[in-house]
């Protein structure tokens, strides 16, 4: 049966619907979770949702949601309510090694379609901070965080807060984007750079840490003038350590 994935918006977890397998005809979500769900919440919320609503969890909570599309103004309104449910009771939590697995699957197809899209009309599909979020998840034990997470995108294996970069060689970005940002907070404890190939095939991973990265950002700037925002490439490998691959 095809399976839905969702991520828990408050601790980053992710459950999945229990009775998927193969067959790509069914859909157990439609089908049975929430004919489950409808079963057990309150008459209220069953008038008020029907059975054209999404789910949403938070906190381990199920929320049913509905979206409504106002062409007039071209916005889309959304209501979410708590069910009084928990997750546990519909979904399965799908572990982190086996969210990434699935990411990989999807990736893998993605970059076929980035690369057949690029051949056709010489544009970039626009994956390469996907993939390289990813691949530096794999190679060093890293969860990846949801897309709200500001200033950074891993969490690696001793707590640190990890921004990363992708660049493909070969394309025409030669400068790693704005990395110090005006904010009062510390948003990231270091960055990686990860290099692709054209294939979207990983290369290497290189670390630097916040204070090289403001002594090269600072370095040439004019008396009185502001800090560079961005590096190049070449000169974010030069002040990093290479963490992958690690026989080198």
């Amino acid at each position: 049966m095809l399976k839905l994935l969702l991520r828990d918006t408050a601790t980053q977890d992710v459950w999945i619907t229990p009775n998927h397998n193969e067959d790509k005809r069914l859909d157990d979500f439609h089908r049975e979770i929430k004919q489950d769900i409808l079963k057990d919440v309150s008459k209220k919320l069953k008038s008020q949702y029907g059975e054209n609503f999404d789910v949403e969890i938070s906190n381990e909570e199920i929320y049913m949601v509905s979206q409504e599309f106002d062409r007039n103004n071209g916005t889309r309104k959304k209501t979410r309510r708590k069910a009084d449910l928990l997750a546990k009771n519909y979904f399965e939590r799908f572990s982190n090694d086996l969210s990434l697995v699935e990411i990989g699957k999807n990736l893998q197809k993605a970059k076929h379609l980035a690369i057949e899209y690029k051949i056709l009309t010489g544009k970039s599909l626009g994956i390469t901070s996907e993939v390289a979020e990813y691949e530096a998840a794999v190679k060093l034990n890293c969860t990846l965080c949801s897309a709200r997470n500001p200033g950074h995108d891993l969490i690696d294996a001793e707590g640190k807060k990890v921004q990363v970069k992708g660049r493909v060689i070969g394309d025409n970005i030669q400068r790693v984007a704005t990395i110090l940002e005006n904010s009062p907070e510390k948003l990231w404890d270091y960055v990686l750079l990860v290099l692709l190939d054209e294939k979207y095939e990983l290369l290497a991973i290189y670390k630097a840490n916040e204070e090289d990265i403001e002594r090269e950002i600072t370095r040439e700037r004019p008396r009185g003038g502001k800090p560079r925002r961005n590096l190049l490439v070449t000169d974010f490998v030069r002040i990093s350590v290479s963490v992958w691959p690690t026989d080198i």
